[in-house]
């Protein structure tokens, strides 16, 4: 099996379960539409990022604090796993598996 298939294999079942944890938080989330601007060669080409949208009591949260509940538990299902919150310029709402010196 490939590297990238191998990190897509295990970044898919690590969002199935982020996904459940912020629904059982009583949260709802979406991804976010990939058409964002994203640097060439960003993890998000190669399905390995994902943005998404959080809301509580359907307001959209935009604040990189609103997700750090999402983003302290993701960090804690893989230890490959980085959340956009704990990047240099704040992306609260980034989950993605580190590949190739990229987070």
């Amino acid at each position: 099996m490939s590297e990238l298939k191998e990190k897509r294999e295990k970044f898919t079942a690590g969002l199935a379960r982020l996904i459940d944890f912020i629904e059982k938080a009583g949260y709802h989330c979406a991804l976010a539409p990939d058409g964002e601007p994203h640097m060439k060669g960003s993890l998000h080409y190669v399905g390995l990022a994902a943005d998404f949208a959080i809301f509580l009591d359907g307001k959209y949260l935009v604040k990189t604090e609103d997700y750090k509940f999402a983003g302290e538990f993701w960090k804690t299902i893989n230890p490959n796993f980085r959340w956009g919150g704990d990047f240099l310029f704040p992306d609260g709402n980034h989950f993605s598996i580190a590949y190739k010196g990229k987070a």
